[in-house]
């Protein structure tokens, strides 16, 4: 079952800004207390294909991936706990 999760805020910068910063998983653990790890798996930019695994406070360790990208306008992650070769 997908669940679909929409947030809205005021940024003072410019939406490429907001869309890198936000794009890239990565930076979650700066900005959300649950988040204790988040590792990117894929080598390079962050785009369709790159590969996290996360570990939250609650819950199982997860491996999201970006399945669009499409800066600055939109972007997916789909999430899957599952071992990372699957």
């Amino acid at each position: 079952m997908a669940t679909l999760i929409e947030n809205s805020t005021e940024i003072a910068r410019t939406p490429e800004d907001v869309f890198d910063y936000l794009s890239d998983i990565g930076n979650e653990v700066r900005w959300n207390p649950d988040c204790v790890s988040m590792e990117q798996l894929t080598y390079g930019p962050v785009g369709v294909g790159t590969k996290f695994r996360a570990k939250w406070k609650q819950g199982p360790v997860i491996f999201p991936e970006v399945t669009a990208y499409e800066r600055p306008h939109t972007g997916h992650i789909r999430t899957a706990v599952r071992s990372p070769a699957s």
